[in-house]
């Protein structure tokens, strides 16, 4: 229309005038103003104003020419037709300007609302849309992988089917937060229901989307299973033993301090420490030590009641903690049951166990003052004292028993001290030929002076330096002074044989036959002078270092003895094939022959099992003129016993008369 109404324009001007003149124009730009300024007052105004000129700049023609007159009526059409199409296009211009913006933002909406769709769907986050009642509107391709389903199958399903009922109330609670405005998100955990297959854990996030007149939520799930796994693996391995399950020592330290904030009825705590434990590793395999730790555990488990703690401290040392011993006949009880789960043998495979354990107890009742301090450290006190009266068994401590280990302690501070001051010393005991009654030999016995304490029996310091990891030390110590009391001493030097004692720890220990060896040469004796006597125990002991020190000493010629005989786990099989020179009776079979009418027909036995192998035989404990007739008319070679002579120093021997001179009558 807008070209028409130009042509006319054009048109008019050029039938008036012959030519395009100024009110052409005029008309002309009073058509530019509405179509350019469309919808704009500047267009109306600008219309109208260029409309007005035109009728103005022809007004004068029309006046003066008649003909022209008609003109004036084209010149109000003219404008008629200006102002008219100026309101028409500002009307409709705006409205195709306000409908092109619109598509404008409809097609923004519309992109904007493709890219979220791209970016929901391909989010490897997994994210629903969740109405305001818990149904879910959408929900992407990972958030449908966790439940194991088609996304489509999820839609309209409401969120809490999807959980495990236990997890339903939690997210209720959640949702109703977040739909009521009082939060804007909330994080949280629930488990996700996989039909036949196990739940998983997941950790949610859910925010609140608000709209005009509804809330929506938006919820991020992440599968955390894994991560709570391992996180449960690790509190366990931080609070149980590997090996066989049981809490360990976090826990029972855990356990002892809650009963000493809540003081209970009665706490008794038992350690539990398997005897020899050590040599099942050493000959049927660290594996099968194992199977037997475990088994110790399920055997020890059974007699455990609800509510009681058992633990594994490490090594073969169990813990069982009862904080409702309400008094010590209780407390004993539970001792016997511990006792007894150690009677019937452990089967691992094809092997039948007979294994024991030493029991250490402590027992604190609910009287006033008594305090559960250090209740670890009295149990070991007590555990202690059980392996020293025998093992086997159970012992409960007491201050006495406190006292009398800070001895034990001095004595061994002490009895480093001696071994570095050479403050030990070495006392001999004659072995005196059976048939002739002659000195053929000494044996040499270390002793301990104590400055306090007086003469410390063998049997109290001896064990004591072997726990300490003494022994070796002082056994270096005393065969160093033999050595060189044999080569110095009349009497030792006129010896046949000077007998030595050496433990399996010295045998094991690296360098021992060496270092015996040298020591006796370095006093210029000869080896064959040597007795080294030895436990049957350590005759057996098949440790590689063991087996190296025997061979090393009997090839030099060295004689091995084998002490306390009798007592022992050796065989015939294994006498025979262990063959020592000598074989020394245990006192206490000499002993019995004066209450004991079979002990006289148990050491002919000895001696004739051992003369048959070729083995010399010594019968030590001889006290009485009865116990020497006795062993000298059972063939034994060799006899030792206070009736013959008591141990005495060095400086000493030179005083002691000849066994021969004594007279018949005191023999």
């Amino acid at each position: 229309m807008v070209g028409v109404v130009a042509l006319r324009l054009v048109a008019d001007a050029l039938q008036d005038h012959g030519a395009l003149g100024v009110p052409g124009f005029v008309w002309i730009l009073g058509l530019i103003f509405p179509v350019v300024f469309a919808g704009t007052a500047f267009g109306l105004v600008g219309s109208l104003g260029t409309a007005l000129i035109g009728v103005a700049l022809e007004l004068p023609t029309v006046l003066w020419l008649p003909h022209s007159r008609l003109a004036l009526w084209g010149s109000w059409t003219n404008l008629a037709t200006v102002v008219a199409l100026a309101i028409v296009l500002g009307d409709r211009y705006d409205a195709i300007l306000t409908g092109a913006a619109s598509d404008a933002r409809v097609r923004a909406r519309r992109l904007e609302e493709e890219r979220f769709a791209r970016a929901f769907e391909d989010n490897m986050a997994a994210m629903a849309l969740i109405s305001p009642h818990g149904q879910i509107l959408r929900a992407n391709r990972a958030f449908a992988d966790l439940h194991d389903v088609a996304p489509a199958v999820l839609v309209g399903q409401p969120l809490e089917q999807r959980v495990t009922p236990p997890d339903r109330r939690a997210l209720e609670e959640a949702r109703a937060l977040l739909v009521s405005g009082a939060r804007d998100g909330v994080q949280t955990t629930w488990r996700i229901e996989r039909g036949a297959q196990a739940p998983i854990t997941v950790e949610a996030t859910l925010t609140a989307v608000r709209l005009e007149s509804t809330c929506e939520l938006v919820a991020s799930l992440r599968d955390v299973t894994d991560e709570r796994r391992a996180t449960a693996r690790l509190a366990h391995a931080a609070h149980h033993d590997a090996l066989t399950g049981l809490a360990n020592r976090a826990v029972l330290l855990e356990r002892i301090a809650h009963a000493q904030a809540t003081r209970p009825a009665g706490l008794a705590l038992f350690i539990v420490d398997l005897d020899n434990f050590k040599e099942v590793n050493d000959t049927l395999g660290h594996q099968l030590g194992d199977q037997l730790l475990i088994a110790v555990a399920r055997r020890l488990q059974s007699v455990v009641r609800r509510g009681d703690l058992l633990c594994r401290l490490g090594g073969d040392e169990f813990v069982y903690l009862v904080e409702t011993a309400r008094d010590s006949a209780s407390a004993h009880r539970v001792a016997e049951r511990l006792v007894a789960a150690f009677r019937a043998p452990f089967r691992l495979g094809e092997h039948a166990l007979s294994q024991r354990a030493s029991i250490g107890a402590v027992h604190c009742d609910d009287a006033p003052g008594t305090e559960c301090d250090d209740v670890l450290r009295d149990a070991d006190i007590a555990l202690y004292h059980t392996k020293e009266t025998g093992k086997g068994g159970c012992t409960f401590f007491t201050p006495a028993l406190r006292h009398d280990l800070a001895s034990r302690v001095a004595l061994s501070r002490d009895l480093a001290t001696a071994i570095t001051t050479d403050a030990l010393s070495v006392a001999y005991q004659p072995l005196v030929a059976a048939d002739s009654l002659e000195v053929v030999g000494f044996e040499a016995l270390a002793r301990l002076t104590h400055p306090e304490l007086g003469s410390v029996p063998p049997d109290t310091f001896i064990p004591l330096a072997e726990r300490s990891g003494l022994i070796t030390a002082l056994g270096e110590a005393v065969r160093g002074q033999v050595a060189r009391d044999a080569s110095s001493v009349a009497a030792l030097a006129a010896s046949s044989l000077i007998a030595v004692n050496a433990s399996t720890k010295e045998l094991r220990a690296e360098g021992f036959a060496p270092t015996l060896l040298r020591q006796w040469r370095e006093a210029d004796l000869t080896p064959s002078r040597l007795v080294l006597e030895i436990t049957e125990s350590a005759a057996l002991d098949d440790a590689p270092a063991t087996t190296r020190s025997l061979r090393i000493l009997r090839d030099a010629g060295v004689h091995v003895a084998f002490d306390d005989f009798g007592t022992g786990y050796s065989s015939l099989a294994q006498l025979k094939q262990l063959r020592p020179d000598l074989v020394k009776i245990d006192r206490s079979f000499v002993a019995a022959l004066d209450t004991d009418s079979s002990a006289h027909d148990i050491i002919e036995s000895l001696v004739g099992l051992s003369h048959s192998l070729g083995i010399r035989v010594v019968a030590e404990g001889v006290e009485s003129a009865g116990q020497l007739a006795t062993v000298r008319a059972a063939g034994c070679d060799m006899i030792q016993g206070f009736y013959l002579g008591p141990p005495v120093a060095a400086a000493e021997l030179a005083q002691t008369p000849h066994i021969a001179t004594r007279p018949a009558a005191d023999i």
